[in-house]
């Protein structure tokens, strides 16, 4: 693909469309648009890895959860 740039909360954005990498990059990994209602999540945390085996398509409800969940753990 092309070259990227981050954006204000700095996540890679593909120059010549503005498309989110990793939305791109799940796209592809699952053969098909992503839908409404789900998200991309980034298994390492680490929002520039952008690597096919480090992003998860899930359920926005179910990123909210995991998201809590670590958010918690964190506290302890």
């Amino acid at each position: 693909m092309g070259r990227t740039f981050k954006d204000k909360k700095g996540y890679q954005r593909w120059k010549d469309n503005k498309q989110l990498v990793h939305r791109s990059v799940a796209a592809k990994k699952i053969g098909g648009p992503i839908g409404k209602g789900r998200v991309v999540h980034h298994i390492d945390g680490n929002k520039n890895n952008n690597r096919a085996s480090n992003v998860w398509v899930m359920d926005r409800s179910d990123h909210s959860r995991l998201e809590a969940k670590k958010r918690r753990s964190w506290l302890w």
